[in-house]
C-alpha cells in the first residue's frame, strides 16, 4: 500500500526465504545472534565479475504495467515462462555462465585457504540458476572435478529425494552421501525406507565412500540406523544446533 512499517526481517526474494526462515527459527530458539561471538560464514563471489554468474543485472527491470510476463526463446518461438505480474514488480531474470562460475569457485576456494575456513559449495534446486547447472549433469561433473582438484571434499545432500538419483553414484565423484532425513524419520512406518538406506549403504562400501544420516532423534533411531552400516551421524539426540563460537569454548 506504499506506506512504511517497522519490521524485523526482509525477504529480498522468494528463493532466499527459506535461508532467512531457518536463521529466524534459529534465533527465536536461541536468542539474539552475538556480533562479538557468532564468527562469519562469508558469502563469496556475488559480485565477482560484476555478478555474470547470475547474469541478472541487464535483465532487471520495473515492470510498467499489469498483466502476463513472457519468456520466448527468439530462435524458436516458444514461450519458456509465464508469469503473472503488477504494476511496480521488479522483474529479475538469470542465466548460467561458465567462465564467471569457475572464477566464483576459485575465488572461494583461494579465500578459504588464505583465511583456514572451510569452503561449502551449495547448489540449491529451488534456486533456477543453480537448478540449471545441477540438471546439466555434464557441466555439474567439471565443477566437482574442479573443486576436488583444489582439494574440496564432495557430498550429495538429502541423497533420495528431488533430484538426487542412484545414477549419480555412477557418475559423480563424490566423497560422502548424506542419506536424506525423511527416510530416517519414517523408518519404523515402511519397510521401503529401510530398503532404501541399506541400498545406499551398500552402494557406498562398493564404491569405497561413506555415509552421513540426518535426522537421529533418539537412542533408538540411533542404534537402528547404525546396524545398517551408515558411517556418521547427525541429529538432535546428539545436540541441538549451537553457534559454532560456543562449541570451540
Amino acid at each position: 500500500d506504499g506506506k512504511q512499517y517497522e519490521c524485523k526481517a526482509v525477504m529480498p526474494e522468494s528463493t532466499f526465504a527459506r535461508i532467512y526462515q531457518e536463521m529466524i527459527n534459529f534465533c527465536k530458539w536461541h536468542g539474539n545472534f552475538d556480533p562479538r561471538t557468532m564468527g562469519t560464514v562469508p558469502n563469496v563471489g556475488l559480485m565477482a565479475q560484476k555478478a555474470e554468474e547470475y547474469g541478472s543485472h541487464d535483465k532487471t527491470f520495473e515492470i510498467a504495467e499489469a498483466g502476463v510476463a513472457n519468456i520466448t526463446d527468439v530462435e524458436t518461438g516458444e514461450v519458456l515462462l509465464t508469469q503473472n505480474v503488477e504494476q511496480g514488480d521488479i522483474w529479475r531474470m538469470c542465466q548460467v555462465k561458465d567462465a564467471p562460475i569457475r572464477d566464483w569457485v576459485k575465488l572461494a576456494v583461494t579465500r578459504a585457504r588464505n583465511s583456514g575456513m572451510p569452503a561449502v559449495f551449495w547448489l540449491d534446486p529451488y534456486r533456477p540458476h543453480e537448478n540449471e547447472v545441477i540438471k546439466n549433469l555434464e557441466k555439474a561433473l567439471e565443477f566437482i572435478k574442479h573443486v576436488r582438484q583444489m582439494g574440496c571434499k564432495i557430498s550429495l545432500d538429502d541423497f533420495g529425494k528431488g533430484l538426487t538419483s542412484f545414477s549419480y553414484l555412477k557418475n559423480i565423484e563424490y566423497d560422502f552421501i548424506k542419506i536424506d532425513g525423511q527416510f530416517i524419520k519414517e523408518i519404523n512406518k515402511d519397510k521401503i525406507n529401510k530398503a532404501i538406506i541399506s541400498s545406499i549403504v551398500s552402494i557406498a562400501e562398493i564404491t569405497e565412500k561413506q555415509t552421513i544420516a540426518e535426522h537421529i532423534e533418539s537412542e533408538e533411531s540411533l542404534n537402528q540406523i547404525s546396524a545398517l552400516g551408515v558411517n556418521f551421524f547427525q541429529g538432535n539426540y546428539f545436540s541441538s544446533p549451537h553457534q559454532i563460537t560456543k562449541l570451540i569454548e
